[in-house]
């Protein structure tokens, strides 16, 4: 059992890591090319950022052991509801949270104190950043659901896809065109949009229980309950550490 156990959880740590690690690179590209103050501006989000992507992260969870439980006993019928509930429901909450991080995002700055000389330029990144919230969703839910059964190479392959892209749109977006901090913030987008097509991709033209057709797409509440029984507290307690 062991050696299935390191098989299956290590791409999943480094999917882990890679994600958080998107917000790392784009303070190394800013901090080395566009100055303190920008640094320190992109600098000023981490924690923030962090927060959500732990949050979003634990509650996909649901997700995962609902789908693996239905995928495991092969009930058919309820883990292609599961699916789609859970794609349904990632779409929906990426689009809530585009708005949350337009409207909301400088005064939760200014909650955290960030220095009134860089407070602009945070707030741009954040609202950028939070612009490609529903790919990021996406690819979690739609991520979460490929491990359910079994497969956690394929999203990792997607994630190193997605950040080999972030790193070189970084370069490009902010020594070439100058762009700064909305240069960072926009390759982030992009490197997302791409890892949340790749899965999409993936489970579209799977043959599986786990097929996913856009057609089909709705909420089913029982799902949708059983997915938060587990992913919310989940999502609460990678949110506190």
């Amino acid at each position: 059992v062991l050696d299935k156990l390191i098989s299956f959880s290590i791409p999943l740590m480094l999917s882990s890591i890679l994600q958080l690690l998107f917000n790392a690179v784009d303070i190394v590209v800013v901090g080395r090319f566009s100055g303190s103050r920008a640094l320190a501006a992109v600098g000023s989000t981490t924690a923030l950022i962090n927060v959500f992507t732990n949050l979003f992260i634990g509650v996909s969870l649901g997700a995962n052991v609902l789908a693996a439980r239905f995928y495991a006993t092969k009930q058919e019928k309820q883990m292609s509801e599961t699916v789609h509930t859970a794609v349904t429901f990632a779409l929906i909450s990426g689009i809530v949270m585009v708005f949350v991080g337009l409207f909301f995002s400088k005064a939760a700055l200014l909650l955290m104190d960030t220095p009134s000389d860089v407070i602009g330029q945070s707030a741009l990144y954040m609202r950028i950043y939070f612009a490609g919230m529903p790919f990021f969703m996406l690819y979690n839910y739609g991520a979460a659901i490929l491990r359910a059964v079994g497969d956690t190479k394929r999203p990792l392959f997607f994630l190193i896809i997605a950040g080999i892209v972030n790193a070189a749109l970084n370069l490009f977006l902010v020594i070439v065109l100058h762009l700064g901090v909305a240069g960072v913030a926009i390759a982030t987008v992009i490197a997302q949009m791409i890892s949340c097509l790749l899965v999409l991709r993936c489970l579209y033209r799977s043959d599986g229980s786990y097929q996913l057709r856009f057609s089909a797409m709705t909420i089913k509440w029982i799902y949708l309950k059983q997915i938060f029984q587990v992913g919310i507290p989940a999502g609460i307690q990678s949110t506190v550490i």
